[in-house]
Order: structure tokens, then C-alpha cells, then sequence
């Protein structure tokens, strides 16, 4: 079973495995003990253990390659290896972007610091009043195309453009006059520029008034005239055309200060981006650490579990020995023990995983 992160691994069908291989060569170890010892060998003087208990030994040798070929400790160590490797190099590359970006967060920071703007509340302030004021004078132009013989959706859309039009008109108005150097100059362009936006709303409030003496009169019981007068309208819609004037001079934002504006509330918007990015970054970093964290621990875990397997092989076959010198002494003819038990036998096993 390949365990998680936080887990040991292990394999039972090996230790099953490994339990039943064990019972087997206890059996031929005691058998080949008992027959050794019926025999009174190994002699008792000048006699070698080790030409009686090789056989045990490669028993036992099959065990730990079976077991390095169920796990593959070279693979396992070969792949956690490269991909640490493979972990620098993109902990690098990220480390790199972070850095950049922690730079750039730098300029961005001082960018913003060291701008002086106006509000963005106040220019959409500003914009609002002036499209309210010429949206509300455009749609009392309404019924002024209707009578010309447009239907009432082109009469509409022609009221927007003529609103839109008196917004443009109130917002350059004040920049032409400030054009001209001299106090006498302006006055006489201010007139002038009045004078012409005065003249079309006396014509239009003229068709408005005639407009509403028409039906009023065709919608009267009695028998009565009904004439408006058109300068309540002029004069409404001057007020609010000079409104819409006063608020383009001390409330709308000139062209400077405007592009400040946006140029700040476009490095805002990269600030947000780049904490956005640093700590997206910082997670992918955080992100692969435990991945290779994780690629680590499992790894280290499967070798672990292969080191203990074959010091448990190795074990026992150590306790095989003390098996077959037991049998060995209690089935001898002769009583006797060889001086050869008191010499402890040759290892020399081939492992395949680490100590731990």
C-alpha cells in the first residue's frame, strides 16, 4: 500500500509473504539441525559452522532480493533525488518571479504615494450633474421633433443627441472662454456663446409652448384659447444650462487633473494585481515545498520500511542459527559441543536499502 504524506508505508501481502517463508526455513533449519547432529557434526574440534549453515544463508538471500524487487529502492531513491532536482529549478523560477514582482510592487507603491489627484467621486459628481441637467432639458425637446412628424422613438433618440450635444456644449463653453487673454474679450465671447444657446432655446420653448396651447385647447370642454408663453422655458432651461456651466468650471476636473486620475486609479488597479499575483505566487512556492515535502516522506518512508524488512530477514536468520546449534546439541550422539558454535558465522548478506 503507497501511503500518503503523513503516513508509514507498509505491505501486507509482503509481511504474509514473509511470515510463511519464515515458518518454512525455521522447519529446514531444525530438520537439517536434527540431521547434522545424529551424525555428531559438525565435529567437535577444528571444524567450520559456517560449511553447515550456508544453506540457511542462501535461504534467506532470495528474501531480501524479493523484497528489493517488490520496492525498487534505487527507483525510489533515484526518482526522489531528480525530483528534488526538478523542485530547485521551479522553486527557483518562482523565486525569481517573486522577486520581480516584489520590484515592481516597489515602483507601483511609490507610484501611488507620490500622486496628488482629485477624487473619482467627484468627477462622476460632476458628470452626473451635467448628464442629468441636459437629459432633463433634451426631453422636453420630445415633443418639439414629434410636431415636426417624427415618431415617438426617433423623437427620443433625437432628444438624447440633442442632450448629449448640451453637454458638450456646457463643458466647452468655459474652456473657450478662457481661451482669450483679456477680461473684455471673454465677456464678449460669453455673451456671444449665451446669446447663440438662448436663441435655440427661445425657438425651441416657442414650438413647446405653441405645442402645449394646441392641446390644451383641442382637449378643453368649453370653448376656450390657451396661450403659453415660451419664456418660463427659456428661462428653465438657461438656469439649468448654467448649471450645468458652473458645475463644468468649479466641480468638473480639468484635462491634467484628469489624467492623473486615471493614471493613479490605473496603478491602484496594478497594486491589486500585483498583491494578486505575489500572493498567488507565494502559494505555488508554498505549494510545491509540500509537494516535494510530500514526494520525500513517502519515499523515505518506503526505504525505511525496506531497511527494517531486511534487518528483520537478517535477524532472522541470526535466530536460525541459535535454532540449529539448540537442535543440533539436543540430538547429538556424543553430547558434545563444537568448539566451531562459539565462532560466530559470516554475514555477508547483499542489501539492498539503507540503514536508518
Amino acid at each position: 500500500m503507497k501511503p500518503t504524506a503523513n503516513e508509514h508505508y507498509s505491505n501486507p501481502a509482503w509481511e504474509a509473504f514473509l511470515k510463511t517463508s519464515f515458518s518454512k526455513l525455521e522447519e529446514q533449519v531444525k530438520n537439517h539441525a536434527e540431521s547434522m547432529g545424529l551424525k555428531n557434526l559438525p565435529r567437535l574440534t577444528g571444524d567450520s559452522l559456517d560449511l553447515y549453515t550456508e544453506e540457511h544463508k542462501l535461504g534467506h538471500q532470495p528474501l531480501l532480493s524479493e523484497l528489493s524487487s517488490s520496492l525498487h529502492p534505487k527507483t525510489t531513491a533515484y526518482e526522489a533525488t531528480e525530483h528534488c532536482k526538478m523542485t530547485e529549478q521551479r522553486l527557483r523560477e518562482q523565486r525569481n518571479k517573486l522577486a520581480q514582482a516584489k520590484e515592481r510592487k516597489i515602483q507601483i507603491d511609490a507610484s501611488c504615494q507620490n500622486s496628488t489627484t482629485v477624487s473619482l467621486r467627484r468627477f462622476l459628481f460632476a458628470l452626473s450633474a451635467v448628464a442629468v441637467i441636459s437629459l432633463v432639458d433634451g426631453s422636453q425637446t420630445i415633443p418639439v421633433y414629434e410636431e415636426y412628424g417624427y415618431s415617438f422613438i426617433a423623437a427620443i433618440f433625437i432628444g438624447v443627441l440633442f442632450s448629449v450635444g448640451l453637454a458638450l456644449y456646457a463643458h466647452i463653453t468655459p474652456k473657450i472662454i478662457a481661451t482669450y487673454p483679456k477680461k473684455w474679450q471673454r465677456w464678449c465671447t460669453s455673451i456671444f456663446l449665451y446669446s447663440g444657446i438662448a436663441t435655440l432655446f427661445y425657438y425651441m420653448a416657442t414650438v413647446r409652448a405653441e405645442y402645449l396651447s394646441s392641446s390644451t385647447n383641442n382637449n378643453a370642454v368649453d370653448n376656450i384659447n390657451i396661450h403659453f408663453s415660451p419664456m418660463p422655458f427659456v428661462i428653465t432651461s438657461m438656469f439649468m444650462f448654467t448649471i450645468a456651466v458652473a458645475v463644468c468650471i468649479f466641480y468638473m476636473p480639468t484635462r491634467q487633473e484628469r489624467a492623473e486620475m486615471w493614471r493613479v486609479l490605473h496603478a491602484k488597479y496594478q497594486q491589486k494585481a500585483n498583491q494578486l499575483e505575489i500572493a498567488r505566487i507565494e502559494k505555488e512556492i508554498q505549494e510545491i515545498q509540500q509537494e516535494n515535502g510530500s514526494v520525500i516522506n513517502i519515499s523515505a518512508s518506503i526505504l525505511e520500511y525496506g531497511s527494517k524488512q531486511e534487518a528483520k530477514i537478517i535477524n532472522h536468520y541470526n535466530r536460525c542459527i541459535a535454532v540449529w546449534k539448540r537442535h543440533n546439541l539436543m540430538h547429538r550422539p556424543d553430547s558434545g559441543t563444537p568448539d566451531c558454535f562459539n565462532t560466530p558465522t559470516k554475514d555477508g548478506f547483499d542489501t539492498n536499502f539503507p540503514t536508518f
